[in-house]
């Protein structure tokens, strides 16, 4: 299970925690994990997913799908759960237990003086 250190630093990422009966998980949008959407020289839609793309109408399919997909973290299991497959998550994940670690360490050496 994720502790709430944790889970404050990835809402401060971007996530949006949702829960509902026996649910607990951290949602988060496809555009802040690697989904690009521009528009080439000529006028068409670009899509950009995690080093792949495509270009006109493939481009507005991968578009929808991949707005249409769900990326999430299980606050119970700790799983990640992706329509899409992207690194990301993980590396997200990783990066906020690190940084929930380290502030606990230093939260148990802290000295406090009082006059």
């Amino acid at each position: 299970m994720l502790s709430e250190a944790v889970i404050k630093r990835l809402e401060a990422m971007g996530f949006t925690r949702w829960k509902w009966m026996q649910y607990d998980r951290l949602y988060i949008a496809p555009k802040l994990i690697g989904l690009e959407i521009t528009q080439t020289s000529k006028g068409e839609l670009a899509v950009i997913w995690c080093g792949d793309g495509a270009i006109g109408k493939w481009g507005r399919l991968l578009r929808d799908n991949i707005r249409e997909g769900k990326y999430f973290i299980d606050v119970d299991t700790e799983e990640i759960h992706m329509t899409y497959e992207t690194p990301m998550i993980a590396e997200m994940l990783k990066r906020a237990k690190a940084e929930a670690k380290e502030e606990e360490k230093k939260a148990r050496w802290r000295i406090v003086v009082i006059d």
